[in-house]
């Protein structure tokens, strides 16, 4: 029996060591961009470096900053105060402009720059119409094209707490006899600072990956700079430079939530009874219905009613070129939701298995795609990859495949590892939440009667998790829809996808025919957001 009972545990030590294994060559793989730019930049900067640092530098650093300070606060202002006043107000449409904040997300970055564009500048709708026009090709407009883009963010995770955490509080305020913008300014705000503060790292996050916008606008910042080093310059050590520092600026960002939220740290009893208060009428609906329609007006309604617009105008006709990245764009799309999920279960499962908890929590590094701009990425993976393949290459051509060619830089392979790296995080979220949902008795009791872990893997837990999995592949899909300029860096020559349509479309000031693929992107986008909506009810 002693015998017996050494001989399982070594099986088992083993087998730990096995799924210990597993889980690192996982994490090295979808941590390749992070180590390609740590592992390049001793190689040193490009030729034109001492000419960015002294004459350009300045001013991508002066932007990006610019642009976080102001859309920060800006998307602030515009998420905390609807999210407060659609949580303590009932009054005519609260709850249509509840879910109606929320649509903004739909639209990306670049769509709602581009039709602000055509909007307010000299000979869009608005000169047309009134003879009045503004000038929003500058750093101050695109603020306000990012804030009134990204504000849900904020949104979303300010109306969660005053809907949930802080009923009591607030109702308790109202006794003490406070008004509602004491209660606002006394209680509420200073509770939700650690909520707010997660939303509006997310917001950021955006900013300082923002590409398609910025390009734009003509606002040079990081990303900008990142993408003209690589592709104009044809400098790839100065485009991983500046990734590097904009890396360092991402971790300080994370690093300032994460003070945020240490300093204030708070119990309350999540209770999803709501306080009813008294239906508001007169002017103070009336002021209700203004700062809460507002967002949606400038973040939704104008966006997608330009657009709109144009495609009406322009007479809508579904031409070629818009078919053939419409299923390019599904088809991507696709195969990257899929290889998402897989990835996604893997890790849940992996680190589960491991039984190491080092392991475990250096895993979490495989989930910071989503928290590095997407152009670090695309730089990341085709640093580390372009060496070893070109030797690769040039090794089959030489031994009797003549026609050999790169096959992950510029290929769909490459497109596909560059879209799982970024958003593994979307599809691990609803995985792993519905699996520590899940518990593990039914996994014990599967081992138990002899199924080992990949077995009760596959035919227990996972047809269990099948519906989140779907969620999480949904999302995915859509972000990936989205998704520019890793699109525009990794994609195979000839391979368009709708994100890529609309900005070669803008770019060449072809608006009006950009505003099909564009409705149709924004039509994808609404599936998640509605989704999203709806799991924070």
């Amino acid at each position: 029996m002693k015998h017996s009972g050494s001989k399982n545990r070594t099986h088992v030590k083993n087998t730990h060591y096995g799924w210990t294994a597993a889980t690192i060559g996982l994490l090295l793989v979808l941590i390749v961009p992070v180590l390609s730019i740590v592992a390049n930049i001793w190689n040193g900067p490009g030729e034109s470096w001492d000419h960015i640092v002294t004459y350009l530098l300045p001013s991508y650093s002066y932007n990006t900053l610019l642009l976080i300070l102001g859309s920060g606060i800006a998307a602030t202002v515009l998420g905390v105060f609807p999210a407060y006043i659609v949580s303590t107000r009932e009054f005519a449409g609260s709850k249509v402009l509840e879910w109606l904040l929320v649509l903004p997300l739909a639209v990306p970055n670049y769509i709602t720059a581009y039709a602000y564009a055509g909007f307010f500048e000299n000979g869009g709708s608005l000169h047309r119409a009134f003879d009045i026009y503004i000038d929003m090709m500058n750093t101050p407009g695109l603020i306000v094209v990012l804030a009134t883009s990204l504000y849900p963010y904020v949104y979303l995770s300010a109306r969660t707490f005053f809907s949930e955490s802080i009923q009591s509080q607030l109702q308790a305020s109202r006794l003490l006899g406070y008004n509602g913008w004491q209660t606002f300014r006394k209680v509420a705000l200073p509770l939700a600072r650690p909520a707010i503060a997660a939303g509006l790292l997310l917001v950021l996050m955006e900013v300082v990956s923002d590409y398609g916008a910025s390009h734009y606008f003509g606002v040079q910042t990081f990303s900008t700079a990142i993408f003209r080093s690589w592709f104009s310059l044809g400098e790839p050590q100065t485009a991983l430079f500046l990734s590097a520092i904009l890396c360092v600026l991402v971790l300080l960002l994370i690093a300032g939530e994460r003070t945020i939220r240490g300093r204030k740290k708070f119990s309350f009893r999540h209770s999803t009874l709501r306080t009813h208060a008294k239906l508001h009428k007169g002017w103070s609906a009336l002021i209700s219905v203004a700062v809460c329609g507002v967002p949606v007006v400038a973040g939704f309604f104008l966006p997608v009613g330009q657009m709109l617009w144009w495609a009406l105008t322009h007479g809508i006709s579904v031409e070629s070129d818009l078919i053939s990245a419409t299923v390019q764009s599904v088809l991507i799309a696709a195969s990257a939701s899929v290889i998402a999920i897989a990835a996604a279960l893997c890790v849940v499962f992996f680190t589960r298995w491991s039984a190491n908890k080092t392991v475990n929590t250096l895993s979490k590094a495989a989930l910071l795609g989503y928290s590095l701009p997407a152009v670090v990425i695309a730089v990341g993976i085709m640093t580390a990859t372009i060496g070893p393949e070109k030797e690769i290459v040039l090794w089959l051509r030489s031994n009797g495949f003549p026609d050999a060619n790169f096959f992950i830089n510029n290929s769909l392979l490459g497109l596909l590892f560059a879209y799982v790296v970024r958003f593994l995080a979307v599809s691990y979220g609803p995985i792993e939440a519905a699996e520590q949902r899940q518990g593990d008795t039914l996994a014990k009791v599967s081992r138990t009667l002899g199924y080992a872990n990949v077995a009760t893997a596959v035919k227990v837990q996972i047809p269990i998790l099948k519906r989140s999995a779907l969620v999480a592949g949904l999302l995915v899909f859509v972000d990936v829809m989205k998704e520019l300029p890793i699109t525009l860096m990794t994609r195979p020559f000839g391979w368009d996808t709708l994100a890529v349509r609309v900005f070669q479309l803008t770019t060449e000031g072809e608006w009006q025919r950009a505003a099909l693929p564009a409705l149709a992107i924004v039509l994808a986008g609404l599936v998640p957001v509605v989704i999203l909506s709806r799991r924070n009810d």
